[in-house]
């Protein structure tokens, strides 16, 4: 395996690029409001999502080794996870103690009821009301626009509003979108997600209705000037969504579907902050 294989194996299995966009999320804020650039503020959605996904991931190896065989098989190498988990931890620490009180205490609401999606909600829940383990996980990630506020110490505005409805809405069909890889372990575990409860047929067509349904919060917040001019970006990205969650029906081959889960899909949030860029040299 060469070095290039690696790196990209460690960000795709070790969950990397998925935290790399949460830093995406809120890299998009920080450009959108002009606020100054802050290294800090980045490292914070990062690590704070490494370790609930970490935790996540280690937790329920032993069921990822029929629906995400290749991540069961790279993460069992690691020997040590319980200190890759802690050295997450520690380096968050250092991070938060050089913000303020409230970023500390919502960042550390954020991550302990993110590890309590996989110890608690996800088996109780999750067994109970289709679609609750994606509501709940939605909701945390786009809770997470709110240190961008909390850190620079500004008021919540409604701005604030309909960025949380458009990353909430995202979030939402990505994480009923990585369901449909997870079909047969979800069914077997009796956990109702929208395609063991809908199929694989009718949870894209739900998913294309959310993601159309995003036009919403982004034409409202553009008309009534809530959303500054180059957030016009979102609206391009609507087509790409509806690319990868349209695949499942057209690719058959498991191992490629789980690959437009880890890398497309996760990939949408890094997006973000580079269409972003490339609309404002426009508007």
């Amino acid at each position: 395996m060469t070095i290039v294989n690696k790196i990209i194996k460690e960000l795709i299995y070790g969950g990397h690029l998925l935290s790399m966009g949460a830093t995406g999320v809120v890299l998009t804020i920080i450009l959108l409001i002009d606020a100054q650039f802050n290294l800090t503020i980045l490292l914070i959605p990062y690590l704070s999502t490494q370790i609930i996904y970490a935790y996540n991931h280690y937790k329920e190896l032993d069921y990822d080794q029929d629906s995400n065989p290749e991540r069961s098989a790279y993460l069992n190498k690691n020997v040590f996870p319980q200190i890759v988990l802690l050295i997450y931890i520690a380096i968050l620490i250092l991070v938060l103690v050089t913000t303020n009180i409230p970023t500390i205490l919502f960042v550390l609401f954020i991550v302990v009821f993110g590890i309590l999606y996989t110890d608690i909600f996800k088996a109780r829940f999750g067994k109970s009301f289709v679609g609750s383990k994606n509501f709940y996980a939605a909701l945390f990630w786009a809770s997470q626009i709110l240190v961008v506020p909390l850190f620079f110490e500004l008021p919540i505005n409604v701005f604030y509003i309909f960025i949380f409805c458009i990353t909430f809405l995202t979030a939402f069909i990505n994480s009923t979108f990585f369901d449909i890889k997870d079909v047969d372990s979800d069914r077997n575990r009796k956990i109702k997600t929208f395609p063991v409860v809908f199929g694989v047929k009718n949870t894209v067509s739900i998913l294309i209705f959310l993601k159309i349904l995003t036009v919403i919060p982004i034409f409202l917040g553009l008309y009534f000037g809530h959303l500054p001019a180059s957030s016009i970006f979102f609206l391009m990205l609507i087509p790409y969504g509806i690319g990868y969650i349209t695949s499942p029906i057209f690719v058959k081959d498991s191992y490629l579907v789980r690959g437009i889960s880890y890398f497309v899909a996760d990939g949408e949030y890094l997006l973000w902050p580079i269409m972003l860029v490339i609309i404002s040299i426009f508007v």
